[in-house]
């Protein structure tokens, strides 16, 4: 079976939660209502047409609006992708964790987490993973805005380079 027919089949299952699929530059993508996430991640993983065991890649950007997550999902067993993208919205963006089927999602996780303020609702832990623990803000938002300095270190556009 096709990653094509999967979706399909995919959208058959969970009507009203796949509002959207696609194919662009060769790459087949459903979008999905994050409500469901922790069903697809599940159907994903375990059903025998899809069997998609591997994670590659789970990403985010902002949208201006939403705060949106594509993760990127290989089948060893059927060598086949897929990418699933949802919204979230930027007042509050907060989706269940996918690490319970795929673990590589932590990492990935830990990292939008912090830079984007997703929150991942069951995720196995809240440590810093690349800011500091008092770093303000998000900083992969488009609305963050920078601070002029950090710990008493100047930064930002008010430093000169030192010329060499």
């Amino acid at each position: 079976m096709s990653s094509t027919e999967f979706l399909e089949g995919l959208k058959n299952e969970f009507p009203g939660a796949i509002t959207k699929i696609d194919i662009g530059y060769g790459q087949k993508f459903a979008e999905f209502s994050s409500n469901a996430a922790a069903s697809i991640f599940n159907v994903c993983s375990t059903n025998e047409r899809g069997r998609f065991d591997l994670l590659e890649d789970l990403l985010a950007y902002d949208s201006g609006d939403d705060i949106v997550l594509v993760y990127n999902l290989y089948s060893t067993l059927l060598n086949h992708r897929v990418i699933l993208k949802t919204s979230l919205h930027r007042k509050e963006p907060s989706i269940l964790t996918a690490t319970t089927v795929w673990l590589a999602a932590l990492s990935y996780e830990k990292e939008i987490a912090e830079l984007f303020g997703v929150r991942f609702k069951n995720h196995t832990t809240e440590i810093p993973f690349l800011l500091p623990k008092d770093w303000q803000g998000f900083p992969m938002r488009k609305d963050y805005v920078y601070p002029g300095g950090y710990s008493g270190i100047a930064h930002g556009s008010g430093v000169e380079r030192r010329k060499r």
